[in-house]
């Protein structure tokens, strides 16, 4: 059974970990909070990443989310 509460993940070894436990599920979900109200340019502000037993919140302002997609594929 999963944790109801999602894990924030605000170091580097903890992205690092929670990669590698996501490189090994088949099926993972993405969302993104992102903030456009008066800007240019969409920033993306927090991305959950979510399998089916385990979620996590992450900073991509604070971590290289180009990661994920690269482990991910």
């Amino acid at each position: 059974m999963s944790d109801p509460h999602p894990a924030r993940i605000d170091t580097q070894p903890a992205f690092e970990t929670l990669l590698t436990e996501l490189g090994r599920e088949p099926l993972l979900a993405v969302d993104t909070e992102a903030a456009s109200f008066h800007r240019y340019h969409d920033r993306v502000y927090l991305v959950q990443l979510s399998s089916r037993t385990r979620t996590a919140v992450v900073d991509p302002l604070v971590h290289r989310l180009g990661d994920v997609g690269d482990r991910a594929a």
